[in-house]
């Protein structure tokens, strides 16, 4: 029997035959004995179409996904302190960043003091403000080209023991 990985449900729903009673026995064999021959037929067409490369590339992908989201949720460096890049924090940099460009169009002085994710406090005024924003994306893009770069590399690979030997942990921004 081949080895089945996750996407094989996926392919059984996508043919109709997902929730059938069928097993697999000690010995790796399927149990398709409560199937009517034409059910039995279908299972064992999508059996034999499976390729568990693709979910074993598909779990590893998810993998990278997770690390991609961790990232970019763990802060992101600025004038060489950390800074929060949670929800919240994001939220908190996009309202400043709106003050500060309101204070920028008005002609007044905009200031804020920075919490980082130390817990000390930067003095920034609007066009650092900006310059804030922009390392936030800039962090960002680079987490997302990371991601894609794994993911295209995985997808180059041709058996499962690579695909599964393959190191995500490289290659991330710091």
């Amino acid at each position: 029997m081949k080895p089945i990985s996750s996407n094989f449900a996926t392919e059984l729903k996508a043919a109709g035959l997902l929730g059938l009673p069928f097993t697999w026995s000690p010995q790796g064999e399927l149990e398709l004995s409560a199937l009517t021959p034409v059910q039995r037929d279908a299972v064992l067409a999508v059996v034999a179409a499976h390729d568990p490369l693709i979910g074993v590339k598909n779990d590893r992908c998810a993998a990278v996904n997770a690390k991609r989201d961790a990232l970019q949720l763990s802060g992101f460096p600025f004038s060489g302190k950390w800074i929060d890049s949670h929800g919240n924090a994001v939220l908190r940099i996009n309202v400043a960043v709106q003050a500060a460009i309101a204070a920028k169009v008005a002609g007044v002085p905009f200031a804020v003091s920075w919490t980082c994710a130390d817990n000390s406090e930067m003095p920034l005024n609007a066009d650092a403000m900006l310059a804030m924003n922009a390392a936030l994306a800039a962090h960002g893009a680079a987490i997302h080209n990371a991601a894609r770069g794994h993911k295209q590399a995985i997808g180059a690979l041709t058996t499962a023991e690579a695909v599964q030997a393959y190191n995500i942990e490289a290659g991330w921004p710091v």
